[in-house]
């Protein structure tokens, strides 16, 4: 029996060539699609370097420096990481929890002793 009768090739010529098309589509647009997202978020990717120069942490404060450089150099042989951001995002979310908590405890502790 013939597994490929003419409807059903039909029908996988049909959604392999719209496969193709959506694929070709998005890879050939991603560099645009990054300046959109790039332009777009950045106001907010400046306060986030303020925010992690003026953090605690003396690392966040290094990586604020970077990613400050790497925006006045147009990110042309500096070695900064967009994910810094996310990775702040989280550090403030979870992490300045976990100082607060931490600062909180260690001043209980001196007022108990």
């Amino acid at each position: 029996m013939n597994a490929f009768n003419n409807a059903n090739l039909a029908s996988y010529l049909i959604a392999t060539a719209v496969a193709c098309f959506i694929t070709f589509s998005i890879v050939f647009n991603l560099r645009n699609g990054e300046r959109i997202i790039f332009h777009s978020l950045r106001g907010k990717t400046a306060r986030l370097q303020e925010q992690m120069l003026k953090d605690s942490d003396a690392a966040w404060k290094v990586r604020g420096m970077q990613l400050q450089e790497a925006d006045r150099n147009k990110r042309v042989g500096v070695p900064a990481s967009t994910w810094w951001y996310l990775g702040f995002l989280f550090h403030r979310a979870f992490g300045g929890v976990s100082n607060k908590r931490a600062a909180k405890d260690k001043q209980q502790s001196e007022q108990v002793v």
